[in-house]
C-alpha cells in the first residue's frame, strides 16, 4: 500500500493539474487513476487544499507524472517521480505540492498530518508501521516514454 498527499497553494478549475500513475517496467499508464492536485474538490483539511490518498498496488516500481486537467493542454515539461512498492508494507512517499500555478515540488514535511488523517479514517491500522520513502526524480515528463494504457486498476 502506498500513502501520499497532493496539495496546492490555490485551486484551479479550468487549468487544473493531477498526477497519473504509470507502471515502472512497461511505463504503461493506469487509465482509471488520477490524483487531483488543484481542482477545487473539497479538501481533506479545513486550513489548506490537500488530499490524502492510499492505493494498493502489486510489488514493483511505479511513476507519478503530472497531467493537465484541461483536454486542450498537454504537459510538456514537468518532473517525473519514481517510487517502489514493497509487498505487505505501507509506504509513505510524501506530499506533492503545486505552487505558483505551475511549480510542482515533493516533500516529506506533511508526513505526520497525512498519517494522522490515514489513521483517523482507518482506526484499525493505528498501530501499523508506515515506512517513509524518498521518491526519485527520474526525468522531465518530456523525456518520459509512455507506452500505452493499463485498463482497470490492480
Amino acid at each position: 500500500m502506498v500513502l501520499f498527499s497532493t496539495s496546492a497553494e490555490t485551486t484551479n478549475l479550468s487549468f487544473s493539474t493531477s498526477l497519473i500513475l504509470a507502471e515502472g517496467v512497461s511505463q504503461k499508464v493506469y487509465d482509471k487513476l488520477s490524483f487531483n492536485i488543484d481542482y477545487p474538490f473539497p479538501s481533506n483539511f479545513t486550513n489548506e487544499h490537500a488530499h490524502v490518498t492510499t492505493i494498493v498496488l502489486p510489488e514493483g516500481e511505479y511513476y507519478l507524472l503530472p497531467r493537465s486537467g484541461n483536454p486542450f493542454f498537454v504537459v510538456t515539461a514537468a518532473p517525473v517521480y519514481k517510487f517502489r512498492v514493497v509487498n505487505a508494507r505501507i509506504t509513505y512517499i510524501g506530499n506533492f505540492h503545486l505552487s505558483g500555478g505551475n511549480l510542482l515540488a515533493w516533500s516529506e514535511m506533511k508526513y505526520q498530518r497525512d498519517v494522522d488523517y490515514f489513521v483517523q479514517k482507518n482506526p484499525a491500522m493505528a498501530n501499523t508501521r508506515i515506512d517513509r520513502q524518498e521518491v526519485e526524480l527520474t526525468s522531465n515528463i518530456g523525456q518520459f516514454e509512455g507506452k500505452g494504457i493499463i485498463f482497470g486498476t490492480p
